[in-house]
């Protein structure tokens, strides 16, 4: 194949490998490669990890997402009252706003610089340019 193209929102191409040995031992294994179109979207659901969260134990958590393009990202952790206590901006192209796998890391603390306490915390993906909400999470913060 010599280009794989995404008509519309998104394309799946399945690649089977086969392989046999000399001695006459067969293995197959299969690829899926999904080539993304269409507007900005996170592909998966955003995964925070480790789950639940220590900041004194882990240092950070990691927030992880696929987006389909690169793009200006704005993370927010929101309290259950709906205040928000940090807000994480990832630059398009790099670490947070580059297409494919990104791994956003937080250290527990609000804009205050202080270790927030133990609770649900809820997230938001958005993006600065489309001012849109690309995904949600949770992050369980028990120390």
């Amino acid at each position: 194949v010599d280009a794989l193209a995404a008509i519309g929102e998104e394309k799946t191409y399945t690649f089977t490998f086969n392989a046999r040995s000399l001695g006459g031992t067969a293995v197959a294994t299969q690829a899926v490669v999904a080539v993304m179109g269409g507007p900005l979207r996170i592909a998966d659901d955003p995964l925070p990890s480790p789950a639940p969260f220590s900041p004194t134990r882990h240092g950070e958590v990691e927030i992880q997402y696929t987006l389909s393009r690169d793009a200006d990202i704005e993370l927010f952790i929101i309290r259950i009252a709906g205040e928000t206590i940090r807000r994480i901006h990832c630059a398009s192209g790099d670490d947070g706003g580059r297409a494919g796998l990104n791994k956003v890391p937080w250290d527990g603390r609000n804009v205050a610089n202080e270790i927030v306490g133990n609770g649900v915390y809820v997230g938001t993906i958005i993006s600065r340019e489309e001012n849109r909400m690309l995904g949600k999470f949770k992050i369980t913060v028990f120390d």
